[in-house]
């Protein structure tokens, strides 16, 4: 597990994880109770604070993340950076992950995973709860197959809506809301 302490000193972008080549990153349970969590501690980012905006920053096509669940972020946990392609999310979790609300509905980055434009994303088995944020939002091709999205809000200043927003292709499947 991986505990990342959030406050107002904290320097973001120095925290960002880069995921700069192909890679398939999983979590190894020996047993089926075992968890790989990431769980962002301290307190809640304001939209004056430039939080960061991102927990892991995929730069490279091909990388997968498996199994790893994502507590708490203060910002976007996920980003996958303009054309980037095949990124896979397979078996992940996402809970109570916030974004800071907005004044206007044009930061496109008020989302737990964020797609830049011309990227692609399969999101695979993976199960979105109680998030205060959209949970994807894509500027690509999205495929989001067996997955649960459940408890989520956009933010206070659209007032609802928070599974998915998407602008470029998406698919959906065998999936609940």
């Amino acid at each position: 597990n991986i505990a990342k302490y959030h406050d107002e000193n904290t320097f973001h972008w120095s925290e960002i994880i880069y995921i700069e080549v192909p890679i398939h990153m999983y979590c190894k349970k020996e047993n089926p109770s075992d968890l790989c969590a990431v769980t962002i501690t301290g307190g809640q980012c304001e939209k004056n604070q430039n939080c960061g905006r991102h927990l892991f920053k995929i730069m490279a096509d091909d990388v997968w993340l498996q199994g790893i669940q994502i507590n708490h972020a203060k910002d976007v946990a996920i980003n996958v950076d303009k054309g980037k392609k095949n990124a896979k999310l397979i078996d992940m979790t996402f809970i109570g992950n916030y974004v800071p609300d907005t004044d206007t509905d044009d930061r496109v980055s008020a989302a737990v995973i964020l797609m830049e434009l011309n990227s692609s994303l399969e999101v695979l088995r993976s199960t979105f709860k109680w998030n205060r944020a959209t949970s994807i939002y894509s500027r690509g091709s999205l495929i989001v197959y067996d997955s649960y999205f459940y408890g989520n809000t956009r933010s206070k200043v659209l007032g609802k809506g928070g599974a998915i927003f998407s602008t470029g292709e998406l698919v959906l499947s065998k999936s609940s809301f």
